[in-house]
């Protein structure tokens, strides 16, 4: 597995970006993914 570096900012401009996206898309599992990968590396 490789790992991304991106910045805070960047990271919830993807999840907001994510949050846009119609529900039908079933993108909230890998929003919570983001979440949490991003809450253990703080």
């Amino acid at each position: 597995m490789q790992n991304i570096k991106l910045h805070l900012d960047e990271v919830n401009g993807i999840l907001q970006i994510l949050g846009q996206m119609p529900s039908s898309t079933n993108v909230w599992p890998l929003m919570q993914k983001i979440q949490q990968q991003t809450q253990v590396s703080l």
